[in-house]
């Protein structure tokens, strides 16, 4: 006899033959849940520094992101130092310009439609992770959760990155804490969780399955690791002497071991390359966390891998990045690529990083990205203004300052323009604010063109100095950077905390040596101008403690028609700009005593009359557009004048 089956009994007997399968071959169902994004980069060295002042926010713009975008990459981690951008014990509050920053660029990421992970990247992950990492995480994250909620679709919100020297017990606890307490302010936006061990693909087993369901499990990825950290200076021991170690392995083409290593953890583990450097054993290690998906049934994600290269062969390099993008990309793992600057990133070894020129071509492919055109960078000499910061610093500039000396990028301790200004608190001897060209410029017109650098300036150190100075490209061994420095003291500068106008023709810089192979070299007229490779404010000459320094609208540009008179050999100023508007500034240099300046009108009658000494801005609004001239007398009896214009 036929039995006749309702639909609603096919369908209950197809679930009880699919539940009946899964228990035989669970193997053979789909690795985890879909992933809400699949490939992309992590942006590192951007918010990762010690104070939100310090954040290069120009660094990356949209355009950044639209690049990323036009490869095929859909999603970006950004690692933050996130506890050093808040007031610190007991509360953490949040520093609003963190805020500020983080909306501007969670924006870009959903106007692209692009996912953007925020990843608490607070410690160095060579440290343990102390016990009482629950009094930050549990004030901090409820902040930003807080802060997000309802807004934007595609932020998620990554705990800690790479806990290690805690208990897998301890840590998943503290975890499932943070989880609840974000939870009771925002249940919309997913949290990204992970083991302990560095974020260890074989500690996941020993994570719980924790009860919320907005959740996406991660792990890292740098197997074997002899391979991807080879050169490394940052591991314990420093692994910077090893090179040239093969993927997969190829007895015939091992290294030589280097000596100084004997007797560490790395020589057992060159030692047991032969087994652990090939595919299988790589394969058999990602299976971990595959099988951690499946048998949880979560989605997973992996959010670091990579190699080294400044010292892995580039071929195996790329081989083994295809690899693991294949074999993620199987079992629909979605991944972000440790970095995309940098030591592991997408751009050629020694180049300038910049997108249309430098990309690593085989690699983007190995990725299964998508490869954009490619030119060759042409260097064309500067010829117009160039700002270095207004409000941001510039994008074609790099952060390379150094020393004790506290920056703030951001400070709103009465800048001159706009909002912001930069402070530099407490240098010691040789601090320095530096920012290289990014690429290295050509600014031999701007000489030819008498352009100068000018910036605001103001500060407290009264008696004291420091250098401005700009350094060249070392091209080879037979080259140095050399340096061309001009000196702001107080001949130049009234240190009595007010604004100045400081704008320095480039021609009155003058060469002062190279600092190149752990020793001084004096000069030798070798200055490179076609080849600016950075600018520095220094604290060359004594330590500046109490002191604060303040910089803004910093820019080489044209100088306006101005003169420079040089009278004698103890009285020399500049004029500018001319015409001038509302005010005209005059230095001063090698005067040894106050001068007493005028301002004539060409029947020979004063309009003005002062004393100076050193730099004067002089207003001149109330006078009648018209020609005039300006003449100085020193006290020794020199003379000297320059005509000048007043355009109201």
């Amino acid at each position: 006899m036929i039995m006749k089956l309702s639909k609603q009994m096919k369908i209950q007997i197809s679930f009880l033959i699919l539940f009946l399968y899964w228990q035989m071959n669970p193997n053979n169902l789909s690795a985890q849940p879909s992933m809400p994004f699949t490939k992309g980069v992590n942006l590192t060295n951007w918010f990762q520094v010690n104070e939100v002042g310090q954040i290069q926010i120009n660094k990356y713009t949209k355009k950044d992101f639209e690049q990323l975008r036009s490869l095929g990459c859909d999603v970006i981690r950004l690692p933050i130092h996130l506890h050093s951008h808040t007031t610190g014990q007991p509360n953490f509050e949040v520093n609003p310009l963190l805020f500020e920053f983080l909306d501007e660029i969670v924006g870009w990421a959903e106007d692209l439609n692009m996912h953007l992970i925020l990843d608490n990247h607070t410690f160095d992950p060579s440290g343990f992770t102390p016990l009482t990492i629950d009094l930050p995480l549990l004030k901090i994250w409820p902040q930003i959760a807080s802060h997000f909620n309802g807004k934007y679709k595609h932020i998620y919100f990554e705990i800690l990155n790479e806990p290690n020297g805690i208990t897998d017990a301890a840590w998943n606890q503290i975890q499932g804490k943070v989880i609840t307490a974000i939870r009771q302010v925002n249940k919309e936006h997913t949290i990204i969780v992970g083991p302990a061990n560095w974020n260890n693909y074989q500690n996941l087993k020993s994570m719980p399955v924790y009860e919320d369901k907005n959740l996406i499990y991660t792990f890292h990825f740098y197997e074997p690791f002899l391979f991807t950290h080879q050169g490394a200076s940052w591991t314990t021991p420093s692994m910077s002497s090893l090179k040239d170690i093969p993927f997969p392995y190829q007895k015939s083409k091992m290294t030589v071991f280097p000596t100084q290593l004997k007797g560490t953890w790395v020589e057992g583990a060159f030692n047991d390359y032969g087994r652990i450097g090939h595919i299988d054993y790589v394969k058999e290690q990602l299976s971990f966390a595959v099988k951690f998906a499946k048998e949880r049934n979560v989605p997973i994600y992996c959010g670091e891998f990579g190699v080294f290269a400044a010292a892995s062969p580039e071929i195996d390099r790329t081989f083994w990045y295809e690899y693991i993008r294949k074999e993620l990309e199987s079992q629909k793992i979605s991944w972000t690529i440790w970095d995309y600057h940098g030591g592991f990133g997408l751009f050629e070894n020694g180049t300038n990083g910049i997108f249309e020129y430098d990309l690593n071509i085989p690699l983007v492919k190995a990725l299964g990205l998508n490869v954009p055109p490619q030119a060759n960078y042409e260097k064309k000499p500067l010829d117009s203004e160039k700002w270095l910061y207004g409000e941001r610093l510039s994008t074609e500039l790099r952060e390379c300052s150094y020393g004790a000396g506290l920056i703030n990028y951001y400070s709103k301790d009465n800048s001159f323009a706009g909002k912001y200004a930069i402070s530099w608190k407490n240098p010691k001897q040789y601090d320095a604010i530096g920012w290289e060209f990014h690429p290295e410029v050509d600014a031999s017109i701007m000489l030819q063109q008498n352009f100068v650098l000018s910036f605001y300036v103001k500060g407290n150190i009264i008696g004291k100095s420091i250098d401005v100075r700009f350094l060249d490209s070392k091209t080879g061994p037979g080259d140095r950077p050399w340096r061309t420095t001009f000196r702001l003291d107080d001949k130049i500068v009234k240190w009595d905390d007010t604004w100045q106008l400081i704008q320095i023709p480039l021609y009155k810089f003058k060469e002062q040596g190279a600092w190149d192979e752990n020793k001084w070299h004096n000069p030798e007229g070798k200055f490179d101008w076609t080849s600016l490779d950075r600018i520095e404010f220094v604290a060359e000459s004594s330590d500046l403690l109490s002191g604060i320094l303040y910089f803004d609208e910093i820019r080489l540009k044209p100088s306006f028609p101005s003169f420079t008179s040089q009278i004698s050999n103890l009285l020399e100023f500049d004029l500018y700009p001319n015409p001038a508007s509302h005010e005209i500034t005059v230095n001063i240099f090698n005067a040894a005593h106050t001068s007493q300046y005028q301002i004539f009108d060409l029947q020979g009658i004063e309009i003005k009359s002062g004393q100076m000494k050193n730099q004067i801005i002089i207003p001149v609004h109330d006078v009648i557009n018209g020609n005039y001239i300006f003449k100085i007398t020193s006290i020794n009896g020199s003379q000297g004048s320059q005509p000048f214009i007043i355009t109201n």
